[in-house]
């Protein structure tokens, strides 16, 4: 049984949305488990006693945000699934949507996109949640200054999430 185009269109800006609002969700539990990690690192901190297994809170951060980007990662193909569907259908013929009304049509993504953005947060957080539990384990949970050489992690991790985002873009479009 064939789906009227009106259907069909409706259909897809539902999906379009929920991806969009799943994408957001992801990204407000990552903001919540940002806010978490430092209020914990912050009790570590102040207890002589936590200090000496504060390493393991970043650590766990570490791995909170493999797996959180994951999650994103495997998302992406949903939301630029349903801009193709969506702009597929607004330039059929069959609908007759006006140039100037066509949702899907009208997103453009420049070279500022949210992918690139989540990658490049995400190379930031690997390198320096892994640096900073080296630090924190090496020097028993004192964080009296930061590791002389973060400013170098953080740039080679934003490297890396450009990296990731480039090889993805050209792996899976």
């Amino acid at each position: 049984m064939p789906i009227d185009i009106t259907d069909r269109y409706k259909l897809i800006f539902e999906e379009h949305h929920y991806a969009s609002d799943f994408r957001a969700k992801i990204v407000q539990a990552w903001c919540l488990f940002y806010a978490a990690f430092a209020a914990g690192l912050a009790w570590t901190q102040a207890n002589v006693s936590a200090k000496p297994v504060s390493w393991v809170l970043s650590a766990f951060a570490f791995v909170i945000t493999i797996f959180i980007w994951a999650v994103d990662f495997r998302h992406r193909k949903s939301l630029a699934h349903s801009k193709q569907i969506g702009r597929a259908i607004e330039e059929s013929r069959e609908s007759a949507i006006p140039e100037s009304q066509r949702f899907f049509a009208s997103i453009k993504s420049g070279w500022l996109t949210h992918s690139l953005v989540i990658d490049m947060l995400s190379g930031l957080m690997f390198s320096v949640l892994l640096r900073a539990s080296c630090f924190l384990k090496s020097s028993d949970g004192a964080l009296s200054s930061l590791p002389p050489d973060i400013f170098l992690w953080a740039v080679i991790g934003i490297a890396l999430g450009v990296g990731v985002y480039l090889a993805g873009d050209a792996l899976y479009g």
